[in-house]
């Protein structure tokens, strides 16, 4: 089961069956109106989610308002605290939530003591994995080779994604943030996938998101870390930094 944290979805838009459930925790609505427009952002990640997992089933968290803001930050942590005590009877093994903030993080010291820290690092330990977009560039003055990540993609237990450049060969999206794997540091952009729909690292992560929840109904059980290994190979780029890349990607390269 994939866990979808946005701003809602279109129940109409989705191949019959694959819709298990959601609930409303965004500051729009009652609790039973998740559902968003077709033009909307997650019934975009949706459709990506759903082209590299077809026989997935979705939960549906909406969080973001209909202009895709959170409005409440902490609320984001009362969200995962609620999936880390439901997520057994849920049945979740993996969380997509494609939220970013504008900063460039070089470590999570700042957020590692916090709710959010803890119940992403207990549901990794349950097997759930979480995956955030990396981030995206919001100058484009910024240096292309700049490190750092979006909070919260910087929490060491997250699964962060950053985004490939589309076209033949392989090279890191322009807008992409990244942060390399240094020795002593538990924070880096773990994955790098091409984007599908809506794009960018959002859509990275949709597409990275869908084939690490095929992997798991193929292997039931198996950890993150083990997904991770099997989706993904290092490809080193022309300033020396090695990334994970998903395999198909060097497939397409």
């Amino acid at each position: 089961m994939i866990c979808l944290i946005d701003d809602g979805i279109a129940a109409a838009e989705l191949p019959p069956g694959v819709l298990a459930g959601g609930i409303n925790f965004s500051d729009e609505g009652a609790p039973a109106a998740f559902e968003a427009s077709e033009q909307g952002h997650g019934t975009a990640m949706a459709t990506t989610l759903l082209r590299g997992c077809p026989h997935g089933q979705l939960f549906v968290i909406k969080l973001l308002d209909h202009y895709g803001h959170l409005n409440d930050i902490d609320r984001l942590s009362w969200v995962f605290g609620w999936l880390a005590e439901q997520r057994a009877r849920l049945g979740v093994t993996l969380i997509c939530a494609p939220l970013a903030d504008n900063a460039c993080h070089l470590d999570d010291e700042a957020y590692r003591h916090g709710a959010l820290a803890r119940h992403t690092a207990a549901l990794r330990q349950a097997g759930v994995a979480t995956l955030m977009p990396a981030g995206n560039r919001n100058s484009p003055d910024r240096v292309v080779e700049e490190q750092g990540m979006a909070w919260p993609a910087i929490l060491r237990d997250v699964v962060s994604v950053g985004a490939l450049a589309d076209g033949s060969g392989l090279a890191l999206h322009g807008v992409s943030k990244r942060l390399a794997a240094t020795p002593g540091s538990a924070c880096a952009t773990r994955l790098f996938a091409r984007p599908g729909e809506p794009g960018q690292t959002s859509g990275a992560t949709a597409h990275a998101a869908g084939l690490m929840a095929a992997v798991q109904l193929r292997h039931p059980g198996i950890g993150v870390q083990a997904c991770l290994q099997r989706l993904s190979k290092p490809w080193a780029d022309q300033h020396g930094h090695t990334w994970p890349v998903l395999a198909d990607a060097h497939l397409h390269g």
